[in-house]
């Protein structure tokens, strides 16, 4: 909430978006039961759309 921009506060959370992306997909790589597999998948593929959106509205939000 220190960040007054809503354009800048939410590049931070895109970031922080993007290292959780890079934390999953390292995971997912030692994770054998399927649905602790399958649910981790789904988180990631939320980050996953939230990130592309949030590229995809960037510069407007500058």
């Amino acid at each position: 909430m220190a960040i007054a921009d809503l354009g800048e506060r939410l590049a931070l959370v895109d970031r922080g978006q993007k290292w959780v992306i890079r934390r999953l997909e390292a995971l997912l790589e030692q994770v054998t039961h399927p649905q602790i597999r399958d649910e981790l998948q789904a988180v990631l593929r939320t980050h996953e759309v939230n990130s592309d959106d949030y590229a995809a509205q960037a510069d407007a939000l500058r």
